[in-house]
């Protein structure tokens, strides 16, 4: 699953639940300290990733759309 604004309010609760449903999850972060810092969140929350968490900067979120749909192009 990939999960966009994933450090957001709405974004962290979707990932938490998706994570706690088994699911692997990419998060779409604006720095990668952005992904470390909603690992640390999930796991204040109770919410153990357990390998299953990865995150992906994206640099330009405007064109973040065309990376998920076009990922072939180059």
């Amino acid at each position: 699953m990939l999960v966009t604004g994933a450090n957001g309010y709405l974004g962290t609760h979707t990932t938490a639940a998706l994570l706690e449903q088994g699911h692997r999850v990419r998060a779409a972060v604006r720095t990668a300290e952005r992904g470390a810092e909603l690992q640390r969140d999930l796991r204040r929350a109770g919410v153990d990733p357990g390998g299953r968490l990865g995150w992906c900067p994206v640099r330009r979120p405007e064109r973040a759309g065309q990376l998920v749909i076009r990922p072939w192009k180059r």
